[in-house]
């Protein structure tokens, strides 16, 4: 009876998975908040009168779909369109510019990207409009140095960034303050041109300023608190160049980002399409055989290590005699060595947790951990599914999950033991999602 179960929730949890992603279509997310009415144009809440030309941003790994909506719903009135995304699309929407740029670390093509957007955003006027689209992995497809930083020393310090352990909020201030667009400079660019925001959100807490490194959005922090996170990871000495740009800002050498008290936030606006919140909303109205489904939102912070025993400790609290399902998403951080093994995020959470649970966790459960881009890592999986029973079937076959662990080479485990889960691009990034399951 427990193995039935276990195969019951597992399949349960990777339908859910499956099937809440699905509807994370960025195209009709796009369709339901821009709207075209004569010479006004709608943008989420906020409805622009008499607006001039209007040019489309599209920048993230749902870019090209957004962008198609976009070229859809406004056709002739785009003045200029940009699409930029890790892979362009075999057929481009009408109207756009394609530039293939990287992610996660940004290369050559981000900063052709950026530069091109730069460009864009300086020749519009008063009357016009600048519609951002933005999604998962926009900071680093736009990214580029701002004035002053040279290339070499902004690709290190993000790349640096990246292994050191720090979480995406601390990584976005030090990109905001290095960046030649974040923190609301692409909108300083367009002004006085209105600027809109149309945003997927891959960020814990939902934060415009964060989402993308929030290039048209205000933002409150500073070079302080810049130069606060590369001195936390010991990243100061190592970085000298960043560290004095920061420095330099801090004198007032350079200017803030874009301050929500300047006019120019005030034509500025932003609208939320689609985030791991509700991604995970739409899992529980799967998940109907549970009868106790709990949307967990404070998880979403921290190292993989501290997240692991968060989520355990909260699955104590499950209710006892009955099946009970935990969800939550966040994108947990992990220094990588240079030898790590084939794996991202989501399966090294996964393999940490069925360790951890083994000493001291449910005696029955069920985790799927998944990237909802569909993309964990370094594989062409999304992530993997275990249960209680994974860990000695792997040793029952002369496997050693402590070794994979250890060699961030989870990925390598799950595909020889069958749990790794494959959806193929999802075409959305809203962060990882896990579903925990026990009974």
């Amino acid at each position: 009876m427990n193995t039935d179960l276990t195969e019951k929730f597992s399949a349960l949890a990777s339908e859910a998975f499956v099937h809440a992603l699905e509807l994370s279509d960025p195209a009709l997310l796009v369709r339901e908040q821009l709207e075209i009415a004569g010479g006004s144009v709608r943008t989420g809440k906020r409805t622009w009168e008499r607006a001039g030309r209007v040019a489309v941003i599209a920048a993230g790994k749902a870019a090209a779909p957004m962008a198609r909506a976009a070229a859809q719903v406004l056709g002739g009135r785009t003045s200029e369109g940009l699409l930029v995304a890790p892979t362009l699309p075999d057929e481009l929407p009408a109207g756009f510019e394609p530039i293939a740029a990287e992610h996660p670390s940004p290369g050559a093509g981000s900063l052709r990207a950026a530069t091109r957007a730069a460009r864009i955003a300086g020749g519009l006027g008063e009357n016009d409009l600048l519609v951002l689209l933005l999604s998962g992995g926009a900071s680093s497809l736009l990214g580029a140095p701002a004035s002053g930083l040279s290339p070499d020393a902004f690709h290190r310090i993000w790349g640096a960034l990246l292994s050191s352990g720090a979480d995406i909020i601390d990584m976005n201030i030090v990109r905001k303050h290095a960046s030649l667009l974040g923190g609301g400079k692409l909108a300083l660019l367009a002004a006085p041109a209105r600027v809109e925001t149309l945003a997927i959100s891959d960020v814990p807490g939902d934060d415009p300023a964060s989402i993308g490194s929030g290039p048209c959005v205000p933002d409150a922090s500073t070079f302080a608190q810049a130069l606060g996170v590369l001195e936390r990871f010991n990243l100061t000495h190592v970085h000298p160049e960043v560290a004095g740009h920061f420095r330099n800002g801090i004198q007032g050498k350079l200017p803030e980002t874009l301050r929500p008290e300047d006019p120019v936030a005030a034509l500025a606006g932003f609208t939320l399409l689609d985030s791991a919140r509700e991604v995970l909303k739409r899992i529980k109205l799967q998940l109907t055989l549970i009868p106790d489904v709990r949307i967990w939102e404070s998880a979403q912070l921290g190292g993989i290590d501290y997240q692991v025993r968060r989520l355990l400790k909260e699955l104590e609290g499950a209710p006892t005699g009955r099946p009970a399902a935990l969800l939550c998403a966040g994108e947990p951080t992990a220094p990588v060595p240079r030898d790590a093994g084939s794996g991202g995020r989501a399966s090294h959470f996964a393999l940490e947790f069925a360790l951890t649970a083994e000493k001291a966790g449910p005696a029955r459960f069920v985790l799927l951990s998944g990237a909802s881009d569909g993309a964990d890592g370094n594989t062409g999986a999304a992530g993997a599914l275990i249960t209680h029973e994974s860990l000695p079937r792997a040793r029952a076959r002369g496997l050693a999950p402590e070794v994979f662990l250890q060699h961030f080479d989870s990925g390598s485990l799950f595909e020889q033991t069958g749990e790794a889960v494959f959806t193929g691009p999802t075409g959305t990034n809203v962060s990882d999602l896990r579903i925990a399951i026990t009974w």
